[in-house]
């Protein structure tokens, strides 16, 4: 049952006008619990529902206000390609958004984003990757961050 309303949402999720409604009806907060599910369908399906309303920057705010950063970031190592790279979309939407930037870079995205970027072998999860190391590095409060991350990196 689970699976099937995630393959709703992913769905209801693609239609923009949708938008507004799933916010409304409290639908976020399931769809970030089920990043940590076990079936990788369900937690496809979420990531991918997220990413859809993480298009919207009312919505990049209500994702990461309601505790999406990390079960998002944690989702850019999991074993399923397709997880890693909807999650890689939807940090990189989230990243958009100014007020998102700071947050992004205090829950630990960067060593994963950079990892993505340097990846080989998906072009979609590391074009999204760099687009959001990209529009974090636009803020001044994640450049120090951003040096760290990349000279321990090196090391």
């Amino acid at each position: 049952v689970i699976k099937l309303a995630t393959m709703l949402m992913c769905n209801i999720s693609s239609h923009t006008p949708n938008h507004t409604d799933i916010v409304k009806a409290n639908a976020l907060r399931p769809l970030i619990s089920l990043l940590s599910s076990s079936c990788v369908e369900s937690k496809r399906h979420s990531i991918l529902a997220l990413c859809n309303l993480s298009f919207s920057s009312e919505n990049q705010e209500h994702i990461v206000k309601q505790g999406g950063l990390v079960p998002l970031i944690l989702s850019t190592s999991d074993n399923d390609l397709n997880c890693r790279e909807y999650a890689a979309k939807t940090l990189s939407n989230l990243s958009s958004n100014r007020r998102n930037r700071l947050p992004i870079v205090e829950a630990g995205a960067l060593r994963p984003l950079v990892e993505m970027a340097d990846s080989v072998g998906n072009v979609g999860l590391q074009r999204a990757s760099v687009l959001a190391l990209y529009n974090v590095s636009a803020s001044e409060n994640s450049h120090v961050p951003m040096i760290q991350c990349l000279v321990a990196r090196s090391s």
